[in-house]
């Protein structure tokens, strides 16, 4: 064996390893196992492809073929396992099966395998040494690229929207803005680019760096992948506890709120339809501003729409046609808008020149650091730190 093919062997068993470990631990747990299903299969998926380099470069394709077929047909598995994971992950329905006519995704697979099993295992002859690829392995990884790439706009599409669903109902992101999915979609992107070169490369090149991306992309997943939930997970378990007749805030000590308005039973998922009356909608919007300048709502950290329809005595449907006609802005911009001002307002105080920033962000009701200074960027056109050393007498050093 020569010493790239021995190096393409080593990189694509750490990449297997890497996969293998991280779909036991997934698969070990429990209460998100539903969750990680799909991700599971995507790990199986590029494990088996990383196998099928590994029995390229060992000559031990010709010896088998049924499992060329199939670390082969794995190719059609990453892009459509790994966008119902997706899926999954943005769920806002819990009544709604994410796994409902899932298997439409994966004929291609079943037929490109079969197909393989027909040629015996590979469109590229067993006497042949893996150094370039032939015309009928090219018509054959066309459309094979041709559906990945697909897959990864459509979980990247997917992203963007459950983003504009969650800035509705959350005032942070934190946890929820599946930037590392967006991530591991852009590397398998670069991984299939990489690929489509080695179309006209060394493949002993192209596979190696294949499986280098495809280890870096694995790190990042057992990174971020092992503590995701479902981005809703928190909406969909207060709607069960409603559904059983709980309160979702049982716990927590809240100002008692006002007479619902035309109140009427409600879930987490399911709100009443009927819009709302000028008179109504000018009450509620009244509340919210004494929930926001007198409750001071908006310091918890992980408050919701929910949470806030609650404190003013409203359901969340008619607090969101409030927002979305009366205020016209989201739940999310809303409630940080509120978060900014405070923190700009203690920044104006003498006793907080020697406070470090986060310490403020957190104190006004922010969850992380790159959450306060893209906001607080965004609304007042500048950095936290530039805001405070433009404050006048302000001689604080930058924190």
């Amino acid at each position: 064996m020569l010493l790239d093919d021995a190096a393409v062997v080593v990189v694509a068993a750490i990449a297997i390893g890497q996969a293998t470990m991280l779909a036991v631990l997934l698969a070990a747990d429990e209460r998100e196992r539903r969750t990680h299903a799909w991700l599971i299969v995507t790990l199986v998926a590029v494990a088996a492809v990383s196998a099928s380099d590994i029995l390229e470069h060992l000559h031990l394709a010709s010896r088998f073929p049924w499992a060329l077929a199939f670390t082969n047909s794995a190719l059609l598995v990453i892009g459509p396992a790994l966008c119902l994971y997706a899926r999954a992950l943005t769920e806002r329905d819990a009544n709604t099966a994410p796994t409902r006519g899932a298997w439409r995704h994966f004929v291609p697979a079943a037929l490109l395998f079969a197909l393989l099993v027909a040629v015996g295992g590979s469109a590229q002859p067993p006497d042949r040494e893996p150094e370039s690829r032939s015309l009928a392995n090219v018509l054959i990884l066309s459309p094979i690229a041709a559906q990945l790439g697909t897959y990864l706009v459509m979980i990247a599409l997917r992203v963007r929207r459950t983003r504009a669903l969650l800035r509705d109902e959350y005032s942070t992101l934190q946890g929820r803005s599946l930037s590392w999915l967006l991530f591991v979609a852009a590397l398998f992107g670069v991984v299939l680019l990489v690929w489509i070169a080695s179309w006209a490369i060394s493949i002993v090149a192209s596979n190696l760096l294949t499986n280098l991306l495809t280890a870096i992309t694995l790190g990042v997943i057992g990174a971020f992948g092992i503590r995701q939930r479902n981005v809703f997970a928190r909406l969909l378990a207060e709607a069960k506890q409603e559904q059983r007749g709980q309160s979702p805030l049982a716990t927590t000590v809240l100002p008692a709120p006002e007479p619902a308005i035309d109140a009427a039973p409600v879930t987490a998922t399911k709100y009443a339809r009927s819009a709302i009356d000028e008179a109504t909608a000018l009450s509620l919007r009244d509340r919210l501003r004494r929930a926001m300048h007198e409750d001071k709502a908006y310091l918890e950290s992980d408050l919701t729409l929910a949470d806030l329809a609650r404190r003013v005595g409203a359901t969340p449907h008619q607090l969101s046609q409030v927002f979305s006609q009366h205020i016209g802005e989201t739940f999310f911009d809303f409630v940080n808008r509120h978060r900014v001002e405070a923190v700009k307002a203690t920044l104006a105080r003498p006793n907080a020149a020697g406070r470090p920033l986060l310490e403020i962000a957190l104190e006004c009701g922010f969850g992380s650091k790159s959450t306060f200074n893209d906001t607080f960027r965004k609304l007042t056109g500048v950095s936290p730190s530039e805001f405070r050393r433009r404050l006048p007498g302000s001689a604080a050093a930058e924190r």
